[in-house]
C-alpha cells in the first residue's frame, strides 16, 4: 500500500452481538406452568416456525376468570437499554397477553399488557421495549429493573374460553442508549510527507483536511474494513490503462481508468 494513504489502525476489541438469544427452543427443560386455580394449562414441545422446536400453551379457562402463565429462570444483567423479541402465533379468542419480568427475589415484577390481543394465526415478531414495561407491584415499589431473574409469558382470560399459543426464538436485544453515537472503531495515523494529517487521538473515521494532492475527501467503508481494513477512496486520481495489445508487442491507444490509489498507473513494459 503507498505511504501516501497511511495506515488504519483498528482496535482489537470484539463487540458483544446486539441481539443474544434467550431459548431457541430446542427443548421445553426449564418453563413451568403456573395456572390460577381452576384453570387448565399443559406446555408441550412443538414444531416451531422453522421446523424445530417450539413452545405449546394449552390453556382452558373453564368458564371461569384467570391466567395461565408460563415461567422460566433466566438470570442475567440487563443492559442500560434493551427490547424482548419472541416470534408468536396462537389459535382462540382474543385475550389479554402479559409479558412479565422478575427479578432475582421474584417478588418485584414489571410488565407489558397487550389488552384484547387477537393472536395472530401465522408466525409473528413481538417486541417489548424496555420503556413499554412498568413497575406492576412488589415491595421494591418501582424503579428501573437491572437484573433479570425470570420471564413469564401470561394469557389472561377476557373472552375466556380454550386456545393454544405458540413461542418460538425469544431474545434480548441489546439497544444502544437515546443519542449516544456508536463506539469509535479506529483511528488514522499516516506517514510523515504523505499529504495525511498528523497522528492524533481523534477517532473519526472521516477526514475532510486531506491534503488536495492526495485526494479531497476519504471515507472508511466499515463492511470492507470488517473484511480487510480497506479504504475506499472517494475522488481517486485517473490514471491511463492500454486498451489492447497489437501483435503481442505493442499497445494500441489508451483508455482513461479510475484508479482507487493516488500514483498509481499501468504502463506497458
Amino acid at each position: 500500500m503507498p505511504a501516501a494513504l497511511g495506515v488504519l489502525l483498528l482496535p482489537m476489541v470484539v463487540p458483544e452481538p446486539s441481539l443474544v438469544t434467550l431459548d431457541a427452543f430446542d427443548g421445553i427443560a426449564g418453563w413451568i406452568a403456573a395456572p390460577s386455580e381452576g384453570v387448565s394449562l399443559t406446555l408441550s414441545p412443538d414444531a416451531g416456525e422453522d421446523g424445530r422446536g417450539a413452545l405449546r400453551m394449552d390453556y382452558d379457562f373453564r368458564g371461569h376468570g384467570g391466567w395461565a402463565a408460563a415461567r422460566k429462570d433466566f438470570p442475567r444483567a440487563l443492559p442500560e437499554n434493551w427490547a424482548i423479541r419472541l416470534r408468536l402465533r396462537g389459535e382462540g379468542p382474543p385475550q389479554t397477553l402479559e409479558f412479565k419480568l422478575l427479578d432475582p427475589s421474584g417478588k418485584n415484577v414489571w410488565w407489558s399488557v397487550r389488552r384484547d390481543f387477537a393472536f395472530p394465526s401465522d408466525w409473528t415478531t413481538l417486541t417489548i421495549r424496555r420503556r413499554q414495561v412498568t413497575f406492576a407491584w412488589g415491595p421494591a415499589g418501582g424503579g428501573v429493573l437491572t437484573d433479570l431473574g425470570a420471564i413469564e409469558i401470561t394469557v389472561t382470560a377476557a373472552s375466556g374460553g380454550r386456545g393454544r399459543v405458540w413461542i418460538d426464538e425469544l431474545a434480548l436485544d441489546i439497544l444502544p442508549l437515546p443519542g449516544v453515537p456508536p463506539a469509535p472503531l479506529g483511528e488514522w495515523r499516516s506517514a510523515p510527507g504523505s499529504g495525511f494529517p498528523p497522528p492524533s487521538t481523534t477517532t473519526k473515521l472521516t477526514c475532510s483536511d486531506v491534503a488536495p494532492a492526495a485526494t479531497r475527501r476519504c471515507a472508511v467503508s466499515v463492511a470492507f474494513i470488517r473484511a480487510v481494513c480497506g479504504v475506499l477512496c472517494e475522488r481517486p486520481r485517473r490514471s491511463k490503462m492500454p486498451r489492447r495489445l497489437v501483435n503481442g508487442s505493442q499497445w494500441s491507444g489508451v483508455e482513461p481508468m479510475h484508479s482507487p490509489w493516488p500514483k498509481m498507473a499501468m504502463k506497458p513494459a
